[in-house]
């Protein structure tokens, strides 16, 4: 289900990314720590801002991220150009992961 309007003005919101940013990303760090050289996935990745997060303070070297709305994943892909070599975008359900990413070779 895509979300309303209420709920993607909220997950694009600035209050949205300093959660991210300061309580969201200290709590996982606590609880798992960094990623160097590893490998992510995100599921539902908006804007990409958390995408980001697990790119520079989580320490993966590559990230693949979904979401349902083409929407979100247009505006993560501006936000994410700079990783793009980094970073696989994809429209498509958390509930098969094989079919928004398609099953590749060693994956």
């Amino acid at each position: 289900m895509l979300m309303n309007r209420m709920e993607t003005l909220v997950v694009n919101s600035a209050i949205r990314r300093v959660l991210q940013r300061w309580y969201e990303a200290p709590l996982l760090m606590k609880l798992g720590g960094r990623t160097p050289g590893g490998r992510a996935v995100e599921i539902g990745c908006g804007s990409g801002y958390g995408t980001k997060l697990i790119l520079d303070k989580f320490g993966a070297v590559r990230v693949d991220a979904v979401d349902l709305d083409p929407a979100m994943i247009g505006r993560a892909r501006q936000r994410l150009a700079r990783q793009a070599g980094r970073v696989r975008l994809v429209v498509g359900d958390a509930t098969d992961l094989r079919a928004a990413f398609g099953a590749e070779d060693g994956d």
